[in-house]
């Protein structure tokens, strides 16, 4: 063992104790540092990879279907059948109930605006007569639009109520020069 020790201050070209000493801890700090490190590296390896493993038999597993449900009691498969036509059922008719809440909206606000139009050609009527303008054909026209939107979204019965309506009448002295006095 002297022998050994006797190699070592030769080979580092000292004779004193403390550089000896330091010299043989950084070289033995350096070894098992990188041994350590070696260690450290191949069970990091090791752990990279089962986590791979996992990530991938994950991923196989979302991929496969779950098994079957086997039901050996036809009762109960009659329940369950019933009960996903009973829900199939519901759904369908609260889609139904929706679709026909969000078509009255669209009646209900275009309705308003065929009536803010009317207001609107009333009093653009009321006013003096101004060129290219007429009250009649502004009127007739607004007429046939609500008429055709009365047809094509409500029922006959609403054509008929639109069409013998009474109330502001657009037949007044005074609306325009070509309507004639009632």
């Amino acid at each position: 063992m002297l022998e050994f020790v006797q190699l070592l201050h030769e080979a580092f070209h000292t004779e004193s104790r403390w550089l000896f000493v330091l010299y043989v801890g950084l070289g033995s700090s350096l070894v098992f540092g990188i041994l350590a490190a070696v260690l450290a590296f191949v069970v990091d390896t090791g752990y990279q990879r089962s986590l791979q493993e996992q990530h991938q038999n994950a991923a196989s597993a979302q991929l496969t279907s779950p098994p079957p449900i086997v039901i050996k009691d036809t009762s109960e498969e009659n329940r369950l059948r019933n009960e996903i036509q009973r829900l199939n059922s519901l759904l369908s008719t609260q889609k139904a109930q929706e679709a026909t809440k969000r078509k009255r909206e669209e009646i209900r606000t275009q309705l308003g605006n065929l009536m803010r139009e009317s207001r609107a050609i009333m009093n653009s009527c009321l006013q003096p007569p101004t060129p290219n303008f007429s009250c009649e054909a502004t009127a007739g026209q607004w007429d046939e639009k609500a008429a055709k939107y009365i047809h094509d979204n409500l029922e006959p019965s609403y054509l008929e109520r639109f069409n013998s309506a009474s109330g502001l009448s657009m037949s007044w002295t005074g609306m325009d020069q070509k309507t004639p006095a009632p």
